[in-house]
């Protein structure tokens, strides 16, 4: 039996992992931004009851949580942690650090994070990219799309979850960020628990087709390869993966 520290839900509503980990006799803390955020829908009666401890620091602050998650480990060590949604996966990584726990590093967190460092690391690397430019604002995206040539996806360097993704077929679709950028598209979109988009935007050439994926594994320096997958999209407008896919090789 072991005792985790689980940061958040992704999708402030997927407890899978959380009842996993119950079924499986660990016990589990739970730390969260904003505990009325899961009372309200819910959640608390239904899960965190059955959390071994919840801690709510809101508003939420690096240096509070990891005093107060250190103290914790101290007097009831964690064995693990564990963090699956995108807007938190950088401070669990450098909180992970300082427990000595398995997890992503928070260099390679901190680069995942923004899709424009991404590209530009890819490229240095010589893996081929789509043509990309950054917008650092709304207002600038018309500016990056002329330079790229339609049609072409428009997407928060910070966003995940296949939110908030643009595409921009024909000139008319400029309009709204030319007459009124800021009406358009917020210049920091909330994505909740206390976190907002930082405004800017990669914007690259938008390339139909087949969309495959290599699933692998890594741990300490090793790689696994999972699996090749033909993933399944969503009906346009659409820019979301659907996540049935069909296994290629194994």
């Amino acid at each position: 039996m072991a005792h985790l520290l689980l940061i958040e839900t992704p999708g402030g509503n997927d407890f899978d992992l959380f009842e996993e980990a119950l079924s499986l006799r660990h016990e589990v803390s739970f730390l969260t931004a904003d505990f009325s955020f899961y009372e309200k829908r819910g959640f608390s009666e239904k899960y965190l009851s059955r959390a071994k401890r919840v801690i709510e620091i809101k508003p939420f602050d690096y240096q509070r949580v990891e005093n107060i998650a250190r103290k914790t480990h101290q007097q009831d060590s964690f064995q693990a942690l564990l963090c699956l949604i995108d807007i938190r996966i950088i401070e669990a990584a450098r909180l992970a650090t300082r427990l000595k726990l398995p997890f992503l590093n928070a260099a390679s967190a901190t680069r995942l994070r923004d899709k424009f460092r991404v590209r530009k690391l890819l490229s240095r690397h010589g893996i081929h990219q789509p043509a990309y430019e950054i917008a650092e604002s709304a207002a600038k995206i018309p500016g990056a799309v002329k330079k790229l040539g339609l049609p072409a996806l428009a997407k928060p360097v910070d966003g995940y979850g296949s939110q908030n993704i643009l595409l921009l077929n024909a000139e008319d679709d400029l309009l709204p960020f030319i007459d009124s950028p800021d009406g358009y598209l917020p210049g920091h979109a909330d994505y909740g628990l206390g976190v907002r988009a930082s405004g800017k935007w990669l914007v690259e050439k938008y390339i139909s087709g087949q969309l495959i994926a290599c699933d692998t594994f890594s741990q300490s320096g090793q790689h696994v390869m999972l699996g090749i997958n033909e993933k399944l999209m969503y009906p346009s407008p659409s820019c979301a993966i659907d996540r049935k896919s069909t296994r290629l090789n194994s």
